[in-house]
């Protein structure tokens, strides 16, 4: 098949829908459209394949030639699970969420209406043909979950009515890339899954549950952690004497290292109840 041939799909998406956006030809001469999608058609009506997949082996990128089913990067049904979690704890307490851009690929042309023109066009894009996921499955999983679908590889949680339908009004952002070279699509694809996640001590650092907010109190409030005056500020390491980002070296100048003293901070409050988000989430 000639790699600017578009992929045949097994099942074609249900309709269209429009999304605002702006598009832009990127520095490499690909089309690229940046906006907003609404969940609710994007993935009720199929444009998406809802299923976990096993990742970019070579048995699968020639189903996908064969128009089996479309590109997907390798998925974690756990990690699905959790990020719905975390979308269902946001909405029950009136909170945004917070989401990078997921990325998908459409091997076919998408239509656009320019509004507004120049070097990057505004307008309203068209989708008509199945996407793939290039980054982002796993949040992807998760709004469908979250909208009641079924995921094949996931079952289907029992969430309230009222929050079942704020996800149906939510949005995401995407990056909807023009790529009809299949080749390509997984060689980005690659390079994506190397990016690596936060490490645990910057994720404790940054997160709000409340044995970090403890731990944050704690650095502010004691004497014996300050290297200056803190007036509050936790983000200049010359301010504390607790290791922020990493574990002590035998070498540092610093205590003791921010996860370890919020480990402390939680065994007090919770003795050994501390093995697991869920386990310190029920115990606070």
């Amino acid at each position: 098949m000639p790699k600017n041939t578009p992929v045949p799909q097994a099942s074609s998406p249900q309709g269209y829908f429009d999304f605002k956006a702006v598009r832009e030809i990127d520095s490499f001469g690909r089309l690229t459209f940046i906006g907003r999608m609404p969940v609710y058609p994007l993935l009720t009506q199929g444009f998406i394949d809802l299923r976990t997949s096993d990742g970019l082996s070579p048995e699968l990128l020639q189903a996908v030639r064969n128009g089996h089913r479309p590109v997907q990067r390798r998925t974690s049904p756990p990690h699905v699970r959790n990020i719905l979690g975390y979308i269902v704890k946001q909405i029950e307490r009136e909170e945004p969420v917070a989401f990078n851009s997921i990325v998908l690929y459409s091997t076919f042309e998408i239509e656009f209406n320019i509004k507004s023109e120049g070097i990057i066009e505004a307008g309203e894009a068209r989708v008509q043909d199945s996407l793939s996921v290039g980054e982002g499955m796993h949040r992807t999983l998760a709004w469908a979950l979250g909208l009641g679908l079924r995921v094949k590889g996931l079952k289907t949680p029992a969430l309230e009515p009222r929050i079942r339908k704020r996800i149906e009004r939510m949005s995401i952002p995407v990056l909807l890339v023009h790529e009809p070279d299949l080749e390509r699509q997984a060689r980005d694809f690659h390079a994506m899954n190397q990016q690596k996640p936060l490490s645990a001590n910057v994720d404790n650092l940054t997160d709000d549950s409340t044995p970090s907010e403890l731990t944050k109190a704690l650095i502010r409030d004691m004497p014996l952690f300050h290297a200056g005056e803190m007036n509050g500020n936790l983000s200049d390491p010359k301010l504390t004497r607790i290791e922020l980002n990493n574990n002590v070296g035998k070498n540092s100048d610093k205590l003791i290292s921010f996860a370890n003293l919020r480990f402390a901070a939680a065994s007090y409050m919770l003795g050994d109840k501390t093995r697991s988000t869920a386990a310190v989430d029920a115990g606070i």
